[in-house]
């Protein structure tokens, strides 16, 4: 079976959302072949369906990128989903750029939320136990965390429970940290990968989940088209 190349290399929610299709097609009997920068990697242990490789280490990279159509070649069937809005649009559009990586296909892009992660159930205890916390115990999970510079929005819930902010540490990925969500009374998140996951693990909403906008957002229009749960907006 063919190659498929995907052209998506950062944004951990854009992968994530597009990850239903990776493993869509590995499911027909297609090789995956993901170029991303390298500090995604630390996810290929949740995707086994997929080869996250180094973008920077993929030589013809540049020359794909510059594609701006689904096209095959003897090596790949190429898929440019980081171009999927402009292709769309003429230009590049935030408000539709999601929803339009599954137009590029030809797909309903509500079936975004049907990915599977293959969880690393010793990590998210190893982490657990690290941060003091035993199931029962009643407490905030709060990603402050934005972008690949790793900068911030303020988040004080101020509700009385303890605080679990969570941090970077180059021994768990963000998805190490499902336990101590599923545990958590209340989520408080700004608006970044952990959508995707709120909205996709169906039985992870606790009784309360808090979603902020992002230091240059004016509001919720970017993402908030394919949110389908109910939240509480900051």
């Amino acid at each position: 079976m063919k190659k498929y190349l995907f052209n998506q290399p950062a944004g951990l929610g854009d992968i994530f959302f597009i990850m239903r299709l990776a493993q869509k097609y590995h499911a027909e009997g297609h090789t995956i072949i993901w170029p991303t920068a390298v500090h995604y990697h630390i996810h290929n242990k949740n995707f086994p369906e997929v080869k996250f490789i180094p973008q920077d280490h993929f030589g013809l990279y540049d020359v794909y990128d510059a594609k701006r159509e689904i096209f095959e070649d003897d090596s790949y069937k190429y898929f440019p989903f980081r171009w999927a809005d402009v292709i769309k649009n003429g230009k590049g559009d935030p408000h539709t750029c999601m929803k339009d990586k599954y137009w590029l296909v030809g797909e309903d892009y509500e079936i975004w939320r049907n990915f599977k992660i293959t969880r690393d159930h010793q990590k998210e205890d190893e982490l657990f136990k690290e941060l003091g916390l035993k199931e029962g115990d009643e407490y905030n999970v709060i990603n402050e965390n934005q972008t690949r510079i790793f900068q911030k929005t303020e988040i004080k819930p101020n509700n009385g429970l303890r605080d679990i902010y969570m941090n970077i540490d180059p021994r768990y990925n963000m998805l190490d940290w499902l336990k101590v969500w599923y545990n958590a009374t209340t989520i408080h998140t700004v608006a970044t990968s952990s959508l995707i996951l709120l909205e996709s693990l169906g039985d992870l909403l606790p009784k309360e989940a808090h979603i902020y906008k992002r230091i240059w957002d004016t509001d919720h229009s970017w993402y908030d088209y394919y949110m389908r749960k109910e939240y509480i907006w900051h």
